[in-house]
């Protein structure tokens, strides 16, 4: 579950499978995000920011992942991410950056790798490539990025690291 500035909270609730929701103030009655076009079997959602955009995380009717954007309460839509990726979005910000992880496996052989990625996930930016890390450290997972563009992540070695954009000249 998230909350934005306006109040306006999302999630997920089970009627019977697991289904994304929005509630706006003041009533907070769970408006569906649902996308009958994707065939969803579960899906999660995971952050909202004040333009009302949320993110999240689902499974279509095979079981294959995917991530997905509804603006404003708008039905949820494919993120385009790459084939075959298992991804989560974690936040997203009021510039649209999207912040998480993503694996080409998942269960108990998953390597977690955290994640940007602007409006559409289409061309995800790993992390790790960005900052100067010990070796054989990798950021796994990116928990939250601010209206600033900072980005709060995990790392492999159970550390957290602040990221912060360098100011262009």
């Amino acid at each position: 579950m998230a909350i934005n500035k306006a109040g306006v909270i999302v999630g997920s609730y089970a009627n019977p499978d697991w289904l994304p929701y929005v509630a706006k103030p003041p009533e907070y009655k769970a408006k569906s995000l649902l996308n009958k076009k994707l065939a969803v079997s579960y899906a999660q959602a995971t952050a909202i920011n004040d333009a009302n955009t949320v993110v999240g995380a689902f499974r279509d009717s095979l079981g294959m992942p995917g991530a997905f954007i509804s603006r404003d309460g708008s039905p949820m839509q494919d993120l385009g991410a790459p084939a075959g990726l298992y991804i989560t979005p974690m936040s997203i910000n009021d510039s649209d950056l999207i912040v998480g992880w993503y694996s080409y496996t998942y269960g108990p052989t998953m390597n977690a790798h955290a994640f940007a990625c602007q409006s559409t996930c289409s061309n995800l930016i790993e992390l790790t490539d960005l900052v100067e890390l010990p070796d054989n450290i990798v950021l796994n997972q990116a928990i939250s990025v601010n209206s600033s563009g900072q980005i709060l992540a995990t790392a492999s070695n159970g550390r957290a690291y602040l990221l912060t954009p360098l100011k262009q000249k």
